[in-house]
């Protein structure tokens, strides 16, 4: 970052403050409040709040809304686990995003962030128990939060403001009886401060700071490849925020009114900056020496033919093929922390009219852009042959690539030694469409990156708004209510940039001699197909022209909207104040009834060129429009039974909710259930145990993405001799008189058997069904002292999945599961190519299970140290027993639990925990130390695959330090610094998983080495 780092505005706020701050008084007032775990708590509740939590087993006065429930209740009290993190921690952390103080938790898998560049969607993405994002419901002020991208329908957490966030509840396991759909894993409620009083300004600068001591063992790799070796000192990643909020009350403070607005800039970083992320990190034969690999689409090309008996070829000197694979390293290329920019915006207000009618609004805005940045463009093989005449072609070259320079694209046969013995076929002439004369075409499949158009480039930018309007209040006695509208909107729009044009490229290559001048020229210009052409000299050193690339490079773009509208009305009923309570019990029972509409709607529109596929190293991407709506009814009680006697306390919960779902022509309707025990043995011990029933509905991309056409390459029913039997090729609704009879695929060219992929208006709901058993210990005899622990389990079946051709085919064959088999369509002669009515039908559907089950932990502690201040011990930790993973017969199921790798997706550790150890000074002064551990990962291969095994992903630990000083009566001032010792996230070989970026999982560990960070809070 330099000296322009410290331009920045918010810089010099910052530093300001700093000095300020100097030689201030600092003054004697109340410790501020720390991490905080009420006994009445579930398991682990951590409580970070702006005002001083209760202590342990007290009781507030005034009756919250606890996660998990609609039914008010007066203290923090929950049947199912509840982790409740609080302000502190964002100051405690430096956090400028709120994935940032999510990913810290156990609970959590994080997934789409800042550190995601291949593959990201721009947005900030919640995945409770690694089950996926889209299994995971996002709420703020307990009403749900709408998906924030077109492209992947999943909430997106950016839109919450850090500088007015009260707190985050997180609850494991199903919620669908009190919030409908996507609630498998759990929820996560943000619970927004909407009663600030004053002005507030939020400040922060941040970087990171690393030394590249070579610690990874890539130094000699990097030498050996010839690869910049990064070393020494770097400070680069520079993160600034800057919040404004205003609260106030009118009509004699029985109104009240919060405005907020902030900007976030964040600073790209790549690939290079870092000594273990500087290429890609892969083994030697010995399994121990690290050597850098990278990919075959390289510079100054990787070429492929037919009849090249050594292998692929690369470019030698003087326009000529040697042999050689280059394999290019993307490294430079790659962003490690996108840039970005972001503006939020918005406010609450409620106001109370009377008793009866107190109507509140509540608006939410986010203008959001980042730029995603990976290796260059190319030729992935979107080419595959050239003519034979081609004056790009030296005599050298073209004997190579048209063998006698006739035979082009036939079928070499070889020896056991590897000699040509022969050539079946014939040569496949091709007509000049200007001359009429008839030419040749040679097999070479071009593997060559652009590095002139620069890195494929993303720009992504979010526009969401959030509005609330609604009413609650208390028209008679006993009997409360709240109607509530929630519309929400997401626009999203990418620009492609830096994308070569596949069209394009087969033209630039198809290059003859103009006849009038003698000069290489598109064929495309002779023809008038395309006269704005320009040949693509790749045949020699430095033979490309900046108007080739020009010509080459287009760009592509989508956009998409989602909208979603919520109407909502529900009543909490005391039934105490009528007069019915078990006489056994000092509480009465509360019921609570509501009914909910919800509408989405989804319009995804690429343009021509990116939906056709014609970028070069993108997937097609088709376009999306569909709606879903839902009708529910719901209910849910709490029924206390008795209260002193045997036992200190004992209630019971129960609740149900129906609903009702259309999408297009289809719909189902489905039911989710809960139940729950809460049970108080004796003073100081607590037991809680429910079990519930949970679903998710298929989102909108499920369902709508437009059938498209995709391939498979394995039909044993197909040819003279078939690989299976008569009987196993009737499951795939072969007749058995023409057994024997079905041609296959050729093998010349490059044909292959059809599949369909894309949305399915059949698919169902998933469930799920989760139970918990928890324990609450708050002994006497060590006040504010509690600790939890809570065993949970969910089980999920039916998971919208999407499944190969291949393995449609091996499973029909293999088990005759109709599943498999009825997706399997042929045409009359049996063929699953030769005609349209043949294909497998490889769209989405329910299919598998996933069981997972593990135990949280937690403990707090806070002690009084007279004089000196106060000090507390909070830890949450969570251990995953099993991770089972049944894809419906697809393969054996298997156990993640511990592992990454092929079919685990993302990194599966088997602990996780948070600690941290506060001390709060008598005189404003907090210094606050923690510690985050995830233990080893092993690597899970490929099913029949023996590769090169990696090594194990070690455990991993960093601690992290951070002091507040508060200045009375209105001034802050943080410092801090996480992973203080500088670790480097752990070497990951074989990183395919969808979070993975520069040889790690950089969303799980702390990716670019120590992050030092300055803030300022002032109030007026």
């Amino acid at each position: 970052m330099g000296p322009r780092f410290f331009r920045e505005p918010v810089s010099l706020l910052v530093l300001g403050a700093a000095i300020a701050a100097q030689g201030a008084p600092v003054a004697a007032q109340d410790p501020p409040p720390q991490v905080e775990q009420t006994a009445a708590a579930s398991a682990p509740e951590t409580e970070l709040a702006l005002n001083p939590s209760p202590e342990a087993g007290q009781e507030v006065t005034d009756t919250i809304i606890v996660t998990g429930s609609r039914i008010p209740r007066p203290n923090l009290t929950a049947v199912s686990p509840v982790t409740v993190v609080g302000y502190d921690e964002v100051e405690f952390q430096g956090a400028t995003m709120v994935e940032e103080l999510l990913n810290r938790l156990p609970q959590v898998a994080p997934s789409q962030g800042a550190f995601i560049s291949n593959g990201s969607t721009g947005t900030s993405t919640v995945d409770l128990r690694n089950l996926g994002a889209e299994r995971t419901l996002v709420l703020v002020n307990g009403r749900r939060l709408a998906p924030g991208d077109a492209f992947s329908a999943e909430p997106d957490i950016n839109i919450i403001p850090t500088t007015l966030l009260e707190r985050v509840e997180i609850l494991t396991g199903g919620a669908s009886s009190v919030y409908g759909s996507d609630a498998i894993a759990g929820v996560v409620n943000f619970i927004m401060n909407t009663d600030l009083d004053g002005f507030r300004i939020d400040g922060q600068a941040s970087v990171f700071q690393h030394d590249n001591r070579d610690e990874a063992g890539l130094g000699d790799a990097l030498d050996a490849a010839g690869f910049v070796h990064p070393e020494g000192n770097r400070v680069d990643g520079g993160r600034q925020s800057i919040d404004l909020a205003y609260g106030t009350g009118f009509l004699d403070d029985r109104g009240h009114v919060t405005l907020y607005g902030g900007y976030r800039k964040t600073s790209e970083l790549r690939q290079d900056a870092r000594d273990y992320s500087a290429c890609t990190a892969d083994v030697e034969d010995d399994l121990e020496t690290l050597r850098c690999g990278g990919s075959t689409v390289s510079y100054p090309g990787s070429f492929f033919t037919r009849f090249s008996l050594n292998g692929p070829l690369t470019i030698g000197p003087d326009r000529t093929f040697e042999p050689g694979l280059i394999l290019f390293n993307f490294a430079p290329w790659n962003f490690y922390q996108r840039s970005g920019r972001r503006w939020t915006g918005g406010g609450f207000a409620d106001v109370e009219i009377s008793d009866a009618f107190k109507p509140y609004a509540e608006v939410m805005y986010m203008n959001d852009r980042t730029l995603a940045q990976i290796a260059p463009s190319g030729n992935f093989q979107d080419t595959r042959n050239i003519n034979c005449d081609s004056p790009l072609l030296s005599d050298q070259q073209r004997s190579l690539v048209c063998f006698d320079g006739n035979f082009v694209g036939q079928n070499p046969v070889f020896d056991d030694d590897g000699n040509l013995v022969e050539i079946r076929g014939s040569p496949i002439p091709f007509t000049d469409p200007v001359s009429g004369a008839t030419y040749f075409k040679g097999n070479l499949a071009v593997q060559r990156r652009a590095v002139e158009t620069g890195g494929r480039q993303a720009d992504i930018r979010h526009k969401n708004l959030r509005l609330v309007g609604g009413v609650k209040g208390d028209p008679v006695r006993g009997i409360s209510y709240d109607a509530s509208y929630v519309f929400q909107r997401a626009k999203s729009d990418t620009t492609q940039k830096n994308y070569l044009s596949a069209t394009r490229l087969g033209r630039a290559l198809d290059v003859v001699l103009d006849p009038s001048t003698g000069a290489p020229v598109c064929r495309s210009v002779l023809t008038g197909e395309d006269p704005a052409c320009v040949p693509w000299d790749i045949f020699a050193l430095g033979a490309v022209t900046p108007e080739s690339t020009e010509y080459l490079s287009i760009p592509g773009s989508t956009a998409g909207e989602v909208k979603e509208q919520i109407a909502n009305i529900n009543a909490t009923v005391e039934l105490g104040e009528w007069g019915i309570q078990i006489p056994w019990a000092d509480e009465a029972p509360s019921l609570n009834v509501g009914a909910e509409y919800r509408k989405d709607n989804l319009d995804y529109v690429p343009d021509e060129v990116t939906q056709s596929g014609d970028l070069a190293g993108a997937p097609m991407d088709p376009e999306v429009h569909g709606s879903t709506s839902v009708k529910e009814l719901f209910a849910e009680a709490r029924i206390p039974i008795l209260t002193d006697r045997l036992v200190r306390r004992l209630a019971i919960e129960a609740g149900y909710r129906m609903s009702w779902y259309k999408a297009g022509d289809s719909s189902f309707s489905t039911s989710s259930y809960k139940v729950a025990l809460d049970l108080t043995a004796v003073d100081g011990v607590r037991l809680r145990l429910s079990q519930q029933r949970a679903v998710r509905a298929p989102n909108i991309i499920e369902l709508f993405s437009p059938t498209a056409e995709d391939a498979f390459f394995i039909d044993p029913c197909a040819g003279l001799s078939p690989d299976a039997t008569v009987q196993e090729c009737e499951l795939t609704g072969l007749p058995a008189s023409l057994y024997g009879q079905v041609l296959e695929v050729p093998p010349l060219g490059f044909f292959a058997y059809n599949s369909k992929i894309g949305g399915n208006l059949d698919l169902y709901e998933e469930t799920a069904r989760t139970r918990a058993a928890g324990l609450v210990l708050e002994p006497r005899f060590l006040p504010n002292f509690n600790a939890t622990v809570d065993w949970w389990q969910i089980r999920l079946e039916d998971a919208v999945a999407k499944v190969d051709g291949d393995t449609i085919m091996g499973n029909c064959i293999g088990t005759g599961d109709p599943a498999f088999c009825e997706r399997i369509h042929r045409d009359a002669e049996g063929s699953l190519w030769l005609s349209e009515e043949g294909f497998i039908d490889a769209r989405n559907f329910n299919i598998g299970s996933i069981k997972i089950q593990g135990i949280d932990v937690g403990v707090n502690y806070r002690h009084d140290l007279g004089r000196i201040g106060t000090a507390s011990l909070e830890f949450t930790g969570s251990y995953l027993d099993k991770f089972v993973i049944d894809n419906g017969g697809t393969s054996t199921p298997f156990d993640c639990a511990g592992h990454h790798g092929y079919g685990c997706f993302e990194p599966v550790p088997k602990w996780r925990h948070i600690a941290r150890l506060t001390w709060e000074g008598r005189q404003g002064i907090t210094v606050s130390a923690s510690w985050r551990y995830t233990s080893k990962l092993t690597f899970r291969a490929y099913p029949d695959f023996d590769p090169i095994p990696p090594p194990e992903v070690p455990d991993q630990s960093f601690f992290d330090l951070a002091t507040i000083f508060r200045v009375e009566p209105h001034y802050s001032l943080r410092l801090g610094v996480n992973n203080i010792f500088d670790r480097e996230p752990p070497l990951v070989l074989f990183c395919n998983d969808a979070t993975c970026n520069g040889n790690t999982f950089p969303q799980w560990y702390d990716p670019l080495g120590r992050y030092f960070f300055a803030g300022f809070t002032l109030n007026f």
